[in-house]
């Protein structure tokens, strides 16, 4: 019966330890995956965005040129 208890208790604790190391590599997951999906967000949206970014700029740039 003790040997039982004991083989019990060693699972128990082994267990313990698994579930404390799953959350920890939870939280990891839960903070590194809301970087890249934003991360992921910008190198797809980007591309759309960038020429909206640039050309005003570079339009009264040139209109400064031209016009100077």
């Amino acid at each position: 019966m003790r040997e039982l208890v004991e083989k019990a208790e060693s699972k128990r604790a082994w267990f313990e330890g698994f579930k404390e190391w799953t959350e920890s590599v939870a939280g990891f997951l839960d903070e590194k995956v809301t970087i890249s999906e934003c991360l992921t967000f910008f190198f797809l949206h980007l591309p759309m965005i960038f020429p909206f970014l640039v050309s005003p700029t570079r339009e009264t740039g040139r209109r400064k040129l031209i016009v100077a």
